[in-house]
């Protein structure tokens, strides 16, 4: 068989500069040598592109469907980080402070910042624990949490002037 060779003629006008048809171009698009190929590319993409939505839709159906124990995890582990950060706030205003601060006040503000710190380390030691914690070991884990984030907003309360929530 005798492969045939089809030319196709494309007309394009091409505008003169006062808006009028100069003249026409012709132009000749390269043939392919392989129709196929373009079908077979798009019928893959599209093969993958739904097989992955597929999978992602069904993945998420599961990660939706957690244990009341992990969705506790999580709300424990937001608290924290909020407690966190304003126990982090605190340490920037008491360090701007110590900063213009002399004598006895100074010294307060020094041990302060000293308390502030260890409060700090105790939080962060209290986050990995409650996110890492296994299913028997997140009762403890807990509890050590909201101890700590009772610390925590009792030290902010004295150090802000006011009484903690909830006394």
């Amino acid at each position: 068989m005798v492969p045939i060779e089809l030319k196709v003629y494309l007309h394009i006008p091409v505008l003169a500069p006062s808006g009028t048809v100069a003249r026409s171009l012709y132009v000749i698009p390269p043939t392919n040598p392989n129709p196929m190929r373009p079908f077979a590319l798009l019928a893959t993409a599209l093969f993958l592109s739904f097989t992955t939505a597929q999978a992602q839709s069904g993945a998420a159906t599961t990660a939706t469907a957690q244990t009341p124990q992990k969705e506790e995890a999580r709300a424990l582990s937001g608290q924290l980080k909020e407690t966190l950060g304003t126990v982090q706030q605190l340490s920037l205003s008491n360090n701007k402070q110590l900063q213009v601060a002399t004598g006895a006040e100074q010294q307060r503000l020094g041990a302060l910042r000293v308390e502030i710190a260890g409060m700090l380390t105790r939080l962060e030691q209290s986050l990995t624990s409650v996110n890492s914690a296994s299913t028997e070991a997140f009762p403890a884990a807990k509890t050590e949490a909201l101890t700590t984030m009772q610390e925590a907003t009792e030290l902010t309360a004295r150090v802000k002037g006011t009484a903690p929530a909830g006394k």
